[in-house]
């Protein structure tokens, strides 16, 4: 057809590239690796250079966005790079442009099918590129775009129908069979085209399968990022779908990714058998199919990914078990990580080029076992900026900090570097040359016979490897001890938070070029394959951010596993998996050897605010899971050895690092929740040693409590708030010439922007928390989460606990007026005495009934199964109660008795675990979930003088609010005292319960003794004599974590006649109450404001069957009581119902 139609061969192929003809499915890399060398063999033309790809896309604006977008790694799509792509090849290739670009092909009248392929490829990688970012909402904004745009096209090519969905939870039959695919006409037509029509040559390549596996691509990377921002449900639709057309369409690479992106989905859920099978099936599937995988490093990329998703499965379970029982799972998840990393750092990873022949310098490469070097062309790494072809870079952070070091050690990484150069491997990548030119066939096959030839030669073994590592090791310590160069020495306080480091040593600076060349910085290697213009050194270099990126989450997946056993595994080992986490980021191969020397800078360069959203989210979870590590560590009764400057790491530091965590976490809902919970943490954990001093509230106007309420609620609900935002960011469907339109604009309007701290200064952070306050409603909110895990060692810890509690509550109360109150309470098991068969409940004696009813819990596995492990069981017994009603014959008279009779113990039995809640988990300070008293003179006085006396007698600063509410609440001298008394010995930042006991708490050494109990009495005796009669309370707003949303926090004893309002987040608060600000501003709207709910405006039906008199009687005075309109006795009338 190519002849037939006499087309140039850049036209030809281009329109391989851009309806992806030159690689497979799910492929990494935009072109095969053999493709170059067999155009060259066949067709006579050498397609390596970037030149000519660039004639290829000449004017066609579309295509080259397409070609840009997938040939460039994702993650180095900064501005820079986007503007020295722009005028390397004559585009703008930033969001705005490829928006801008997609945006004409889809508003064309009429659309065709080539036009809405291409816009759905731009919006798809576009996808891809903002999730590397870290920017989600955005990300999962246009992947629906893309994935609407091939679902017309597949509608266009196949029968396809959506039946009804069967969730796994719910599956009784496995569910299969809800999708029908079916190709229109005869397949043939599409695959043979009529060469008469002109269109033809061009249609010819978008047949159904191309449409087919764009649209199961599509699907994958929706599904995944709605797993990201925890909409499981829709994840788990679309990767059910994706998995039934693979397997019914054998396509076993699709089949092997969708089943075992299940699995990691089921895993999430905690449904273990059903992860367990997805990921056998994905296993079995690709053992199989291997054969028919030709691209060797996808195969091993599908290998990899089942082995992690394996040990992730492992894991979740191990670190779901509180018990702890075994560590067998946690054995078995370091095993899969291992096999993980050895096949990741198999030889078979390589890109076997052969263009790339003119070496000029050396770079080595290193890993933790084997070091080898590999020839790079030199970049400019002097004090000039570094040059690209048409533009010019900022100078490269990492280098430019590197380059700061004054060395002494100058010599020895010179000697390291010689004597590494004898330890080449196969692990070595081909070079980026920056002077790299065409080549002949004879000179690419001349150059791979002389790699092959120096492999053979200097073939190492892994102990010789072990050897030389270990060797190179005493060489650097054995030159800083005689240098007298030690790790405080190097290391201040700023440099290992902030990565200033002022250097007094004297030595010879290190230049730019040296470290490079090294080092192989990842943003130098980014510019020398630009420079290089070749398309074979590009292609490898996105190779190896892709493998990068599997290597750092690999890492981290094992510092975390070797973290849980304690110390079976030194400290030191850990610290050296962080130390490789965050060298990864910024240099391809930085030895082991060396971290010591470049410690600061690493934490320098991971702390930059000059890097922008790189990486963003890898560099958030190394900060936030060394920053547990280290802290498990530092409180610990163990003496800490000095292996490295992690060693000497203060919780100032943590906090500084979990606040860049915080800004770059901002749109992954599950990493920004434990980063606000950890910093909540830590800043109450602060108030034990009165000698820390952590970053902010020791400098700002802002309070303790206000940093640690604030960090708290915005761990609550992060992942509702997620969904919310990511459907503002659904793109509109219509346009017109002047770009996108719609209603986008207004939703964004309706969130405050404070809401969102989008910042990268930390200076700004708090005049946000303080607008965030004062923007609060002025009724009180109080924010509950259920603290289980790590959070559990952490604490114990911290308050050396003689045993663990299985779980800790966080308690907040804040509103816009008062001083907010932050409070750790410990959480023990309510469970009652093992139920013996007679305490269920069973079933009733009716055999007429159809079938058993199987209760579905709305949860999987929470911390509340172990703190209160009989709720579940009461839920289930309810249901089938229940459901059991409905069956009763007329004439059961004996199982209507027993049916009440079950009732009334589940009334019982629920208000048994509600009275447990309240006195052994939440004590005396059940009275913050109440809301403000009205004031008067009398009260008021009341109040000074409690605080008066606390302040005279106890040295107290008391928080008036706090002591507002206490005194509101308390009905006894009792309760008061104990009140007071836990509030003078933790200061308002811990309380307990009645599961714990006064002398649990051993990190408190402020205990109250018996001499000082006797003016606390005095002064409680004679508040409480002086309290006035209890007032109408304001409302409360309850926000609840997800883990304890299943609770009736409402019917705790205390709140049984307290007003109380539910919502899922603050930012529900704050949004609800935007609305009601523009309802009322708007005079057209004739809507009531917020709230529109009248309680007292309610009609009420009571036993219209007549067969139930005692509920009716126990009911209808009540209900009269309030002056309700309603009926009772009888069945109302349609007019009733109605008027």
């Amino acid at each position: 057809m190519w002849k037939q139609e006499n087309l140039p061969i850049e036209k030809l192929l281009s329109m391989l590239f851009i309806n992806r003809r030159l690689n497979h499915a799910c492929c990494h890399l935009p072109v095969d690796q053999i493709f170059f060398s067999y155009v060259a063999e066949h067709l006579g033309v050498d397609c390596r250079n970037t030149l000519f790809w660039r004639n290829c896309f000449k004017g066609d604006y579309p295509s080259l966005s397409m070609f840009l977008q997938q040939l460039w790694p994702v993650e180095f799509f900064s501005q820079p790079c986007e503007y020295s792509l722009g005028n390397q090849f004559g585009f703008n290739a930033n969001v705005d442009g490829i928006v801008k670009v997609a945006s004409s092909l889809v508003s064309e009248v009429p659309s065709n099918n080539q036009s809405t392929y291409l816009a759905g490829w731009l919006y798809y990688d576009l996808s891809e590129r903002l999730l590397s970012r870290g920017q989600l909402l955005q990300a999962i904004s246009y992947g629906r775009e893309a994935l609407q745009l091939r679902k017309k096209l597949l509608k266009k090519k196949f029968k396809f129908y959506l039946g009804k969905f069967v969730s796994k939870e719910s599956e009784c039959s496995g569910g299969q069979g809800f999708v029908s695919l079916e190709a229109w006409g005869p397949t043939m037509a599409e695959i043979w085209p009529d060469c008469t029509r002109p269109s033809s040559m061009r249609d010819s390549f978008l047949t159904p399968w191309n449409v087919l596996k764009c649209y199961l691509e599509s699907i994958l990377q929706v599904a995944l990022m709605h797993e990201l921002i925890g909409d499981g449900a829709e994840a788990e639709v679309l990767l059910r779908t994706g998995k039934e057309i693979s397997c019914f369409q054998g396509l076993p690479i699709f089949a092997v990714v969708f089943t075992s992106a299940l699995g990691q989905l089921y895993c999430k859920r905690q449904l273990w058998d059903a992860a367990e099978g997805e990921l056998k099936h994905a296993r079995d599937l690709l053992k199989e199919n291997g054969e028919f995988i030709s691209c060797e490093t996808c195969r091993l990329t599908l290998e990899i990914s089942v082995d992690v998703q394996a040990g992730d499965l492992f894991w979740n379970q191990f670190d779901k078990d509180l018990q702890k029982h075994s560590t067998c799972n946690l054995s078995r998840a370091l095993g899969m990580y291992r096999s993980a990393m050895e096949k990741l750092n198999d030889t078979s990873l390589e890109f076997s080029a052969g263009s790339c022949c003119k070496l000029n310098t050396s770079c080595i490469l290193g890993n933790k076992d084997c070091i080898a070097e590999t020839k790079r062309g030199a970049c400019n790494r002097g004090k000039k900026p570094l040059a690209a072809k048409d533009g010019v870079l900022p100078p490269c952070t990492p280098c430019f900090l590197f380059s700061q070091e004054p060395i002494d050690q100058y010599n020895e990484l010179v000697g390291l570097k010689s004597e590494r150069e004898n330890l080449k491997n196969a692990e070595s990548a081909p070079p980026l040359d920056v002077n790299v030119k065409k080549t002949s066939r004879t000179s690419s096959r001349l150059a791979k016979e002389q790699n092959a030839a120096a492999h053979s030669k200097t073939r190492t073994t892994r102990s010789s490897k072990r050897t030389a590592h270990v060797k190179s090791e005493k060489d650097l310590a054995e030159l800083n001890s005689e240098n007298d160069i030690s790790g405080s020495d190097k290391l201040s306080t700023d440099a290992l938070v902030c990565g200033k480091l002022s250097c007094s040593l004297d030595g010879v600076y290190c230049s730019r070029d040296d470290i490079c060349n090294m080092f192989g910085c990842w943003n130098c290697l980014f510019v020398n394959s630009l420079n290089s213009e070749s398309i074979e050194n590009i292609l490898q270099f996105r190779k190896d951010c892709i493998r990068r990126r599997h290597l750092v989450s690999l890492l981290l997946k094992t510092a975390r596993a070797l973290g849980a056993q304690g110390g079976k595994h030194g400290a030191h080992e850990v610290h050296s998996i962080y130390w490789q986490c965050i060298s990864l980021l910024y240099f391809r191969s930085l030895p082991q050897g060396c971290y010591r020397t470049y410690e600061p800078h690493l934490i320098g360069l991971i702390m930059n605010e000059n890097t922008g959203d790189f990486l963003s989210l890898e560099r958030a979870e190394i900060l936030c899971s060394m920053s547990f590590f280290l802290l498990k560590g530092f409180l610990s009764e163990q003496s800490r050895h000095s292996c490295c400057s992690f060693s000497s790491v203060q919780t100032a530091d943590i906090v500084s690092w979990l606040l860049k965590a915080f800004v770059l976490s901002g749109e992954s809902p599950s990493l920004l929740q434990e980063v606000c919970r950890l910093l909540t943490c830590i800043f109450l954990l602060s108030t034990i040693d009165s000698t820390v001093q952590l970053p902010l509230y020791s400098k700002g106007s802002l309070s303790l409590n206000h940093w640690a309420a604030y960090f708290h609620q915005a761990s609550v609900g992060t992942h509702l708030n997620c969904h919310y935002l990511a459907s503002l960011q659904a793109l509109p469907r219509k346009t017109d010439s002047k770009g996108l339109v719609g209603d986008f604009a207004n939703k964004i309007d309706e969130v405050p922007k404070f809401l969102r701290f989008s910042s990268a200064d930390m200076e700004h952070l708090e005049k946000h928390v303080s607008e965030f306050f004062n923007q609060l409603p002025d009724v009180p909110i109080v924010c509950i989460s259920m603290l289980g895990g790590d959070f559990v060692n952490v604490l114990g810890e911290a308050l050396l606990l003689p045993s663990l509690f299985p779980a800790w509550m966080l308690l907040s109360r804040f509103d816009s007026t008062n001083k907010p109150t932050t409070m750790l309470l410990p959480v023990d098991s309510i469970s009652k005495e093992a139920h013996n068969e007679d305490s269920s409940i069973k079933e009733l004696d009716n055999p007429t009934r159809a079938s058993d009813k199987n209760w579905k819990c709305p949860w999987s596995c929470t911390i509340i199964d172990y703190v209160a492990p009989t709720f579940r069981k009461l839920l289930k017994d309810n249901f089938r109660s229940l459901s059991g009603a409905i069956d009763i014959p007329k004439d059961g008279q004996a199982n209507t008795v027993r049916w009440w009779s079950d009732r009334m113990k589940l009334n019982n039995d629920l208000n048994e675990i509600l009275e447990n809640m309240e006195k052994l988990w939440l004590g005396p300070w059940k009275y913050l979930l109440l809301g403000h008293q009205s004031a008067d003179q009398h009260s008021e006085a009341v109040l000074e003088n409690l605080i008066t006396g606390l302040e005279s007698e106890f040295k107290l600063e008391a928080n008036p609010a706090l002591i507002k509410v206490i005194l509101g609440g308390v009905a006894s001298v009792d309760e008061l005292k104990e009140c007071v008394s836990q509030l003078v010995s933790y200061k308002a930042y811990f309380g307990r319960g009645g599961c714990c006991g006064r002398d649990r708490l051993r990190a408190f050494s402020c205990q109250i003794d018996a001499e000082a109990l006797v003016p606390l009495e005095h002064l409680c005796n004679g508040v409480v004599n002086e309290l006035s009669e209890l007032v109408e309370r304001t409302p409360v707003i309850l926000v609840l974590d997800t883990d304890v949303q299943m609770l009736p926090w409402e019917n705790l004893p205390v709140l049984r006649n307290q007003e109380m309002y539910r919502m899922p987040s603050v930012r529900s608060i704050f949004l609800a109450l935007t609305r009601s600000t523009n309802h009322q501003k708007d005079a057209s709207v004739i809507d009531p404001p917020f709230p529109v709910i009248d309680p007292f405006n309610a009609f009420y039906l009571l036993n219209p069957g007549g067969d139930l008199i005692s509920t009716q009687e126990e009911f209808d005075q009540l209900f009269r009581n309030y002056e309700w309109k309603g009926n009772a006795g009888d069945a109302p009338t349609a007019e009733e119902l109605v008027l």
